[in-house]
């Protein structure tokens, strides 16, 4: 699980790196260099959107003329469409802010799951706070124990995991909750297998 989410964060920096380079590296300060144009709001200061982005530019028009040569005029040309991609950047922007510190919160709380035992056994008493304490004591000193139960202990009624508990104490834990080697099934085939062998 932590590895998928670390190839998200990953993969969250290449598209912001990508997007940098398309808009000729100015989109790592594009958010805040506009809130604080806003802020100012003066006309000394140009907006950053329009420097990136302009919305009037000089266009040359090559036109035949009343002799048949070709005459080229020069103009100012409005392009709306840059007013739409100047919103589309500075909103894709503050998307990628919010994806990557939530993104790099989740990661460092995967982390703390697998490094910190304390972590796995508060994750698993708020997923299933009926089940015995001792046994999730038990559980969460194992990482894979721990993550298999709390994804089914999601999945399930608060009373069917603590049934499910009760049974894996029953059959696959000993008194002192110490895990058997060999499950009930095992033991049943085992057993099966022998007594045909031994006929």
């Amino acid at each position: 699980m932590i590895y998928c989410h670390f190839f998200c964060h990953i993969h969250l920096i290449i598209q912001i790196w990508f997007t940098n380079i398309f808009l000729s590296f100015n989109f790592l300060n594009l958010g805040s260099k506009w809130l604080q144009y806003i802020e100012r709001h003066d006309s000394v200061q140009t907006d950053p959107l329009v420097r990136i982005f302009p919305r009037l530019v000089k266009c040359n028009f090559h036109k035949f003329g009343f002799s048949g040569t070709l005459e080229v005029k020069e103009a100012l040309c409005f392009l709306p469409l840059n007013i739409v991609n100047e919103k589309m950047f500075i909103i894709l922007w503050f998307w990628f802010l919010i994806l990557f510190v939530f993104s790099l919160l989740y990661l460092l709380h995967d982390f703390c799951f697998f490094v910190s035992p304390t972590t796995r056994l508060l994750r698993l008493q708020n997923s299933a706070p009926q089940v015995n304490p001792d046994f999730l004591l038990k559980v969460s000193q194992n990482v894979y124990y721990s993550f298999v139960l709390e994804l089914i202990a999601v999945n399930m009624k608060p009373s069917h995991f603590n049934q499910l508990i009760t049974y894996l104490i029953k059959y696959h834990f000993d008194k002192d909750l110490n895990h058997l080697n060999r499950s009930v099934f095992c033991l049943a085939l085992s057993n099966g297998i022998f007594k045909s062998t031994s006929r």
